[in-house]
């Protein structure tokens, strides 16, 4: 089995960019006015966070330095927090004990989170432990978790795990029949959109 590792974050930025789009744009129609979510740092919850922009009155809980940038510019009418704690390496994010814990206090309708990979046996999982920490925090303290993959994340595994297959409540990924999908809706996911 071969770990999946993860590439510098301005490299994954311009992979797969129209993909991460689309995927962006079905994540954007389960936004409703006054929604309340979180969103992990990630490129793909950065084009999610573009993506939603005419909804009003949202209100954003993220570690993510340039998702808070991208809605602020986007969005006047949303209400933005920005996790404190320590500041990523290689990523622009936000992780540690302080950012779990004021995770802890929030209950959002959505958690938007991407990982590394998705797999029908081994779940959601990351390369950063940090990263993961975060997501894992953020889905169990949503009302819904939303998983965001584009074609090269599934089928794969990475370092640490972030969830289960069964605590997705709707996977939005790229359309194109990738062999893993099968399995992976058969191991709990309750809802797919292809985009």
């Amino acid at each position: 089995m071969q770990i999946a590792g993860e590439a510098p974050f301005n490299e994954r930025r311009r992979h797969n960019a129209e993909a991460k789009q689309r995927i962006a744009r079905a994540a954007a129609r389960l936004m409703a006015p006054g929604a309340s979510c979180f969103i992990d740092a990630g490129t793909t919850t950065m084009a999610f966070a573009a993506a939603f922009s005419n909804v009003p009155h949202v209100n954003v809980i993220t570690n993510s330095m340039d998702v808070v940038r991208i809605v602020r510019e986007a969005q006047p009418t949303a209400e933005v927090i920005l996790l404190g704690g320590r500041v990523g390496g290689d990523f622009p994010g936000i992780h540690g004990e302080l950012t779990i814990s004021q995770i802890n206090r929030f209950r959002p309708d959505m958690a938007f989170v991407s990982p590394v990979g998705l797999h029908p046996k081994h779940g959601a999982t990351s390369y950063h432990l940090q990263e993961a920490e975060v997501a894992r925090a953020m889905i169990e303290n949503a009302n819904r978790v939303i998983l965001l993959a584009d074609r090269s994340k599934l089928g794969q595994i990475s370092r640490v795990e972030v969830c289960s297959c069964r605590e997705i409540d709707v996977l939005i990924c790229e359309r194109g029949g990738h062999p893993s999908l099968t399995q992976i809706k058969k191991s709990g996911v309750k809802e797919t959109i292809e985009a």
